[in-house]
This record gives C-alpha cells, sequence and structure tokens, in this order.
C-alpha cells in the first residue's frame, strides 16, 4: 500500500522551512543595514615630517574613532584594528597566533622618501576611519615639491 500525503501534511514542512529562510533573509537585512561598512583600501601619502611624526598623527586619529584600538610594531609600523580589547602598544612584532588573523585591520606604515616620509595605508576599516587618518595625515606640511608654486617660499 503507498501512502499518500496529503496537503495538510505537505503545508507543516514547507512552513518551517519557510520560517527558517524568513528569519535568515532578516538577519542577513539586519546585519547589512546595521552593522559596520569596512571597505578594502590601499592609499599612500607623502609629507614632510619624520615617520615617527607621521605614525603620532595616526595615533592621534585613532583614539578618536570608538571601537578601534591600535598597536605599534616598530618604530615605523602601526596595526589598526576594530576591536573593544586592548592590545600591547608597543610590540616589537605581531604576534604569531594572531598574524593575519583579523579581517578588519588597517596596517599603516612610513618609511623615508627623498621629499619627506611616504605613509601607506592597506587593508580593511569602515570608511570614518579611513577619513579620519586622511584628514590628520592631510594637516601635516607637504613636502616642498607637491606644493604649489604659490605656496613655496624663497
Amino acid at each position: 500500500m503507498a501512502v499518500l500525503m496529503t496537503t495538510a501534511s505537505l503545508i507543516v514542512p514547507f512552513a518551517v522551512v519557510g520560517a527558517f529562510v524568513l528569519a535568515l533573509v532578516l538577519y542577513i537585512g539586519w546585519v547589512r543595514l546595521f552593522g559596520p561598512r569596512f571597505i578594502d583600501y590601499e592609499g599612500t601619502l607623502v609629507i614632510a615630517e619624520s615617520p615617527s611624526a607621521a605614525i603620532g598623527r595616526v595615533e592621534r586619529a585613532v583614539s578618536t574613532q570608538p571601537d578601534y584600538t591600535y598597536r605599534r610594531v616598530g618604530a615605523d609600523r602601526l596595526e589598526v584594528i576594530h576591536s573593544s580589547i586592548e592590545p600591547d602598544l608597543y610590540a616589537s612584532e605581531p604576534s604569531a597566533e594572531l598574524a593575519e588573523a583579523f579581517l578588519d585591520m588597517l596596517r599603516v606604515t612610513a618609511s623615508p622618501v627623498a621629499t619627506g616620509t611616504e605613509v601607506r595605508l592597506a587593508g580593511r576599516a569602515e570608511p570614518r576611519l579611513i577619513n579620519a587618518v586622511r584628514t590628520e595625515l592631510g594637516h601635516a606640511r607637504m613636502p616642498r615639491l607637491q606644493q604649489p608654486a604659490w605656496m613655496r617660499r624663497g
């Protein structure tokens, strides 16, 4: 004898699956609307200050942003992490168990060049953090070669 399923017995499994799919869609929508929006960013700025002064400017910009912490790795490198956990601020090298583990980390490297200091930003962060860092670095003096002619003295 073949057992025939009635429409009433088919409705229950479809209702359960439908409720699960609806809950998943609502969760995804909520995260997209109210969750942090990270972007991949890679950029370079050149300023007329020392590498340590440039890193100091980035530290100042990060300290004003909620939910972001930073840690120095050497004298000319900074790692900015989206976290409420306070890392070791003056580490000599990245910790091995956390190396490349953060998807939302912005790496800042300052290296001297002929015209000043090249500051390289690379990684993943919210646009508000990237704008704050770029604005703070924008307050630094520009290298003489990048200044417009009307700004040069002598």
